[in-house]
């Protein structure tokens, strides 16, 4: 489980999603995990575009990347 935060002055500057796509690979090709879900409240239009940037796809209860 990864969560995250981040300051307001960093936002809109890509530093989440590279480091998402970081642990990502990293869980992929040492851990051999096949699937991330990736839970986002509706509200949080920006973590939402984040994951989305990152492959995850929306379904009706969850966001989740295969």
């Amino acid at each position: 489980e990864v969560g995250f935060d981040m300051q307001k002055e960093n936002w809109n500057r890509g530093f989440m999603a590279e480091a998402l796509s970081a642990i990502i690979l990293f869980a992929k090709q040492n851990m051999q995990v096949k699937q991330i879900d990736a839970h986002v409240y509706p509200e949080n239009v920006r973590s939402s575009k984040v994951v989305e940037k990152l492959g995850f796809q929306n379904s009706p209860d969850t966001v989740i990347y295969t």
